[in-house]
C-alpha cells in the first residue's frame, strides 16, 4: 500500500511540473514515476501468479 501511495504522490508531482514548467517535467520525477510503475507492474505480476 505505501508503494501506491508513493506513487501517487509523485503522479500528482509530475502533473505539477507539467503545469507549471514550460519546459517540461523534471528528469528527476519522470525516473522516480517509471520506477514506481516498474515496481507496482511487478507486484501485480507477482500476486497474479498466486491467484
Amino acid at each position: 500500500m505505501t508503494v501506491m501511495a508513493l506513487h501517487g504522490r509523485v503522479c500528482r508531482q509530475l502533473e505539477r511540473e507539467y503545469l507549471t514548467n514550460p519546459e517540461g517535467a523534471d528528469p528527476a520525477t519522470l525516473d522516480r514515476v517509471e520506477e514506481l510503475t516498474e515496481e507496482l507492474d511487478e507486484r501485480q505480476k507477482y500476486a497474479s501468479d498466486f491467484d
